[in-house]
């Protein structure tokens, strides 16, 4: 969609994994409800083809694949996801922003914000409880990850649990204030969240066999030092230090991200 006015380009996306919708929907409810007056805004749909069958990914997670150089040729050749990242990597070239809409398995899961440090300004804006940085550095590959490389704004939303009819309504409140931050849409301006905590994720575990938690975790639970998260086929896995822990799965084949430890 493009503006009378010249102005920002953007890209807002959703359905990067098939099984979340609420972004896609929230994209819907954009496209006919927010005027652009100023620059162009790209609605992209992520893996069209995961989300037919509503499946995380077709071959392998699309947003560890918008890479460069030789860390792209190490994906698999035949990749769906690879192939797909290829033909989205050019428009997001041409794109001074970018939006990125999510949602979790977790049905406890706390609505919060990724984006880079350089970056929390415009994550301020948001009524997320809490924005998190590093996220780039221990899962490259990721749509943010990508522009920020690239020097541009790069910000996700993860909008809280698959189900929650919440997801949508807080993805176009989202694409909203985006749009307003980058000067797409006539609007009042956004005061700061001044309630929104900061946290920073320093370490994944990736799984070796078979892994499973010992209990459920809530997203940014505060564990201390030592604690037992989980077992990888018979090899425990406890916290490195008192942390916070987020996205905790179980996973059952070698090579997935199955815990993020933050401070």
């Amino acid at each position: 969609m493009r503006g009378k006015n010249p102005g920002t380009t953007v890209a807002i996306v959703a359905g990067i994994h098939g099984n979340e919708t609420g972004g896609v929907k929230a994209i819907e409810t954009a496209v006919s409800s927010f005027a652009i007056t100023h620059g162009t805004v790209h609605y992209v749909l992520g893996n069209p083809r995961a989300l037919e069958i509503g499946k995380r990914f077709i071959d392998i997670n699309l947003n560890r694949a918008f890479l460069r150089g030789n860390a792209l040729k190490k994906l698999p050749a035949q990749a769906y996801e690879g192939k797909r990242a290829l033909e989205l990597m050019p428009l997001f070239d041409t794109c001074d922003a970018l939006l990125d809409l999510h949602s979790v398995s977790n049905e406890q899961a706390t609505p919060f914000i990724i984006c880079e440090k350089e970056f929390f300004g415009y994550a301020k804006k948001f009524p997320f409880a809490i924005r998190s940085s590093g996220w780039g550095a221990l899962e490259p590959g990721s749509t943010d990850d990508y522009m920020g490389t690239s020097g541009k704004i790069g910000i996700c939303l993860e909008c809280g649990f698959h189900h929650d009819p919440k997801v949508e309504e807080r993805a176009i409140d989202g694409i909203r204030r985006f749009l307003t931050l980058m000067g797409n849409v006539a609007s009042e301006p956004i005061e700061d969240n001044k309630d929104q905590k900061e946290i920073n994720a320093t370490t994944v575990y990736v799984t070796k066999k078979d892994f499973k938690l010992a209990r459920p975790f809530s997203d940014f639970e505060a564990v201390k030092a030592g604690e037992l998260v989980g077992w990888d086929n018979t090899a425990e896995y406890r916290t490195p230090h008192d942390c916070i822990i987020i996205f905790a799965r179980n996973m059952s084949l070698p090579g997935q991200e199955a815990v993020i430890i933050g401070v």
